[in-house]
């Protein structure tokens, strides 16, 4: 496992999508958004230049939304399914949708 939350959330990231699922968005507390920064740079994190959308993105391709409760993970589709692999913490408490499922598989 590597060493730095960043690199678990990019292994992540490639696994998901090499293995052909469709990467909704990652959602992430402010304290992981913080270890991006710290980890990766200021050029990990950009803003949406859209004023009509509060939206950033991680590496200039994910939608990276803020979390109220703590950690990270990826929402991601396999077909019609909706699936939340876990980073850091656990999965949100309201799954979005609520037939959505956790899986640690890819993290």
């Amino acid at each position: 496992m590597s060493s730095s939350f960043a690199d678990r959330l990019d292994e992540a990231l490639v696994k998901l999508k090499t293995a052909g699922f469709e990467i909704d968005r990652i959602l992430a507390d402010a304290a992981a958004v913080e270890r991006l920064f710290r980890e990766r740079g200021d050029a990990a994190i950009f803003m949406d230049c859209d004023k009509e959308r509060d939206v950033a993105w991680y590496l200039g391709e994910f939608e990276l939304e803020a979390r109220p409760d703590p950690g990270c993970c990826i929402r991601y589709r396999d077909g019609g399914r909706t699936l939340y692999a876990v980073v850091e913490g656990d999965a949100p408490e309201d799954l979005d949708p609520p037939d959505a499922e956790e899986t640690r598989e890819a993290a």
